[in-house]
């Protein structure tokens, strides 16, 4: 059997890097033109995020305007995955987290 078509949508580019303050350029979600008619063509089911980079601004705020976007069509999935080590205000990144955990 074949299995369904299945759509995914990249939305960081570039590299990690070292310094948690530091993220992923992760592109903003899509509120109009080709990539909004995209989204709403492909419509995922599921939305997974998590990782270090989400947890640091300015990414954290991008995060949270694709899950705005994915919310009415897709299962949210959050992974925390923080590394304690990396992580230099850890009460910034619990409110982070447990902000995300809502949202998923």
């Amino acid at each position: 059997t074949t299995p369904p078509p299945a759509a995914f949508t990249e939305a960081h580019y570039g590299e990690g890097h070292g310094d948690p303050e530091e993220s992923w350029d992760i592109l903003p979600a899509p509120e109009r033109g080709a990539r909004k008619l995209d989204f709403d063509l492909f419509s995922p089911s599921a939305t997974t995020f998590g990782g270090d980079a989400c947890h640091a601004m300015p990414a954290a705020h991008t995060v949270r305007e694709w899950l705005r976007v994915c919310r009415s069509t897709s299962t949210i999935i959050y992974s925390p995955a923080l590394r304690h080590p990396r992580a230099r205000n850890l009460d910034r990144v619990r409110i982070q987290a447990e902000s995300f955990l809502q949202l998923s």
